[in-house]
């Protein structure tokens, strides 16, 4: 989210416009409901802080996967 030159989410905006059957996951230590909206508005399938216990990542990872193949 917080990255020189220009914001996450004006990475994302881009990224996900060029690339729009990509699965993308946000692992991030600045995690505010209005960047996680922002961030889901812009194409991100899954949003996760840098503090969650590894467990807890592998299963968002794993569930932003799923989710994102399911859609077709």
């Amino acid at each position: 989210i917080n990255m020189p030159n220009l914001t996450g989410i004006e990475f994302l905006k881009q990224y996900s416009h060029d690339f729009p059957k990509t699965c993308i996951i946000i692992l991030t230590s600045a995690a505010s409901f209005e960047s996680m909206e922002k961030a889901s508005e812009h194409g991100a399938n899954c949003f996760i802080r840098k503090d969650l216990p590894v467990e807890k990542m592998i299963m968002a990872i794993q569930n932003a996967w799923s989710s994102f193949r399911n859609r077709g």
